[in-house]
């Protein structure tokens, strides 16, 4: 996935995004000590889309603030506590 690709996704409204084409939060599984990297890999190839979940009913969006840590710094923080 492109960063052009990325900045498009990520700049998607929750109330545009449909919901049937989110991937459940909890059916994403990795296993126990895979590299984060491979986590992050594994979760762009399994869902197409690193900003927008579901759970349940309802819509996810992940988001990160603007201080100065990049996105893979914080994904790679996110998946590690997964």
């Amino acid at each position: 996935m492109t960063v052009e690709q990325l900045d498009k996704i990520s700049a998607q409204r929750l109330e545009d995004v449909d919901i049937d084409t989110l991937v459940e939060v909890n059916s994403i599984k990795y296993a126990d000590g895979m590299p984060v990297e491979k986590k992050v890999a594994g979760m762009i190839a399994k869902t197409g889309n690193p900003y927008f979940r579901r759970s349940g009913k309802s819509k996810i969006k992940i988001s990160f603030s603007d201080n100065g840590e990049s996105l893979k710094d914080n994904y790679i923080a996110m998946l590690a506590n997964v």
